[in-house]
């Protein structure tokens, strides 16, 4: 074998990896954590609805190129036949739509990513800042964990339980001493308001149940992308279709607020650098950050991919450093700590479920079955269990008759 085709060997190895997929999701918080800072600075100037609705039509059409090259061979199961008498350039286009079901679920996907989970960000952030945005992140792990038990998307595991718990410990540790030694004059100085001898913000409030609908629908988008995947969906079409969805539902909400479109009025803001938040936040926090996230789920598992979201406040902290020059307090390292430590726990958890899986002897294509099903592996293996063990009582009977 020659040192090229040992490179390549490698390179295909380490890409089917789950290693590349950790990694892959390790810069998809660093984006999302950069994509704190700068939207905060966006919406100075733009309209939360407005700067929602910029950065979805930005995130799919940054999609759609690489849609139309990577998936160029796909062509949905339903379409495949009528497509086979077509022209090319006809049963291109025509392979590429989906059926009416796949079409619900993509749009019930578009709805949740963009006009429930961006523009409630969006507002979230208006209302409070990206420490608070940050504090209700690890939330989304909770109701991750929840919703893909509930639709068995999940095996049940203690230790990766255990890992979710001690990421989520770690990241509001990691928050709250941040919170703690950080407070700006805004803060100080908005309403607030007493309830059993207890001041809270009127800011606060709203800003928090906005982050609530933000987390919640999160986590039902990466449940329902882990669906379209069993389905045998390329990831580059599951999140260019839910995008492209998202933001056709987007368009009503945006015109409902189209009073606020006057930007005449930069406040002495520079606009280049105002529209090259908004391509940031399109490009970089948005189609890198979802591509990642809808591929890995396919390949890990929900609880995975939203048990990361706690390294957002570690990248937060190290982009404030390299940005600002904020240095975060000592007391940030045992909490990060924390994090990296529940983080391990449950990528192990998940190795372990695999290999559990490729240890048991298969067909190639029974183990194929079991890696893109909604169902858990455990159950998916005790029925192929019971299917043999009939198949051999069947054949017991018939010899001894």
């Amino acid at each position: 074998m020659s040192a090229i085709q040992k490179v390549n060997t490698y390179t295909r190895g380490f890409l089917n990896s789950q290693l590349f997929v950790h990694l892959l999701l390790i810069i998809a918080n660093v984006s999302f954590a950069a994509l704190y800072m700068i939207s905060k600075y966006a919406l100075t100037y733009f309209n939360p609805v407005h700067l929602t609705m910029y950065r979805s039509i930005i995130c799919t059409l940054s999609i759609a190129p690489l849609w139309l090259i990577i998936d160029r061979n796909y062509v949905f199961d339903v379409r495949r036949e009528a497509v086979s008498s077509m022209p090319k350039w006809k049963a291109f286009v025509f392979g590429k739509i989906p059926d009416l079901k796949t079409t619900l679920l993509l749009a019930l996907s578009g709805l949740l990513v963009i006009p429930l989970n961006q523009i409630a960000f969006i507002f979230g952030l208006k209302y409070t800042d990206s420490l608070v945005a940050g504090v209700f992140q690890p939330s989304t792990v909770v109701f991750t964990a929840f919703i893909s038990i509930l639709l068995r998307n999940e095996a049940k595991s203690i230790l990766k339980f255990v890992g979710i718990a001690i990421s989520v410990v770690g990241a509001i540790s990691m928050i709250l001493v941040t919170g703690a030694t950080n407070k700006s004059d805004k803060e100080k100085e908005e309403d607030t308001f007493v309830v059993f001898g207890v001041k809270f913000s009127i800011n606060g409030v709203i800003g928090a149940c906005f982050f609530i609908g933000n987390t919640l629908s999160y986590s039902v988008y990466i449940n329902v992308q882990r669906v379209l995947l069993a389905r045998k969906i390329p990831s580059f079409t599951v999140t260019f279709w839910s995008f492209l969805f998202g933001t056709i539902l987007c368009v009503p909400i945006t015109l409902f607020f189209i009073n606020g479109m006057d930007y005449s009025d930069t406040g002495g803001k520079n606009i280049w650098l105002l529209w090259g938040c908004v391509f940031f936040a399109g490009i970089i926090g948005g189609a890198v950050p979802f591509v990642i996230t809808t591929f890995a789920s396919g390949r890990l598992s929900p609880i995975v991919v939203s048990t990361y979201s706690t390294t957002i406040p570690i990248f937060s902290a190290i982009l404030s450093l390299i940005v600002v020059g904020h240095i975060a307090s000592y007391w940030s390292i045992p909490c990060c700590t924390l994090i990296i430590i529940g983080v391990l726990m449950v990528g192990y958890a998940k190795y372990k479920e695999n290999s559990q899986i490729v240890a048991t002897p298969t067909t190639p294509t029974e183990l194929q079955d079991i890696e893109i099903s909604p169902t858990t592996e455990r159950e998916q293996r005790l029925e192929l269990l019971d299917d043999t063990t009939k198949e051999e009582e069947t054949i017991d009977d018939s010899t001894k008759e």
